[in-house]
């Protein structure tokens, strides 16, 4: 007898981060007071969509660690990062750290802004577009490349 497994289809690491993070705010987790539970399963989102989207392997990695390995992904043009991009990454994964392991408490507004920055990160830390396949038109012309 065999046996049918239907799969659904794997949601793209992008749109995934993205649901997750509307789910996150439905919770209102920091709204009751359960700051290191929001940043943890904050940081938690980006760290998986950095893991799936780029090979990095977030989270085992330091927030150091990230940031570093992104940052040289972007220098090798595997990835497009910007600074802007990165330093928000940076401190918001500080900030993180700080409240699940200093029992830092910030204010809402500054959670908001914090929410704000891992939307910014997710549409911001992207694949390279492919390039255009080249076109051999010029060198099959003419016969002798070598004139």
């Amino acid at each position: 007898e065999q046996v049918i497994v239907e799969e659904k289809p794997k949601i793209p690491p992008y749109e995934l981060a993205i649901q997750e993070l509307k789910a996150l705010d439905e919770k209102l987790l920091w709204q009751n007071n359960k700051i290191k539970e929001y940043y943890s399963e904050l940081t938690d989102i980006l760290r998986t969509y950095i893991e799936d989207e780029f090979g990095v392997p977030a989270l085992e990695s330091t927030s150091d660690e990230i940031v570093k390995k992104l940052s040289r992904l972007h220098r090798k043009k595997q990835i497009i990062a910007p600074n802007e991009t990165l330093n928000r990454l940076s401190k918001l994964l500080q900030t993180s750290d700080l409240v699940k392991f200093a029992k830092m408490k910030p204010l809402s507004d500054e959670i908001e802004e914090d929410r704000k920055d891992a939307g910014y990160i997710v549409d911001n830390i992207k694949r390279p577009a492919p390039e255009p396949p080249k076109e051999d038109s010029v060198e099959t012309q003419g016969g002798n490349k070598n004139e």
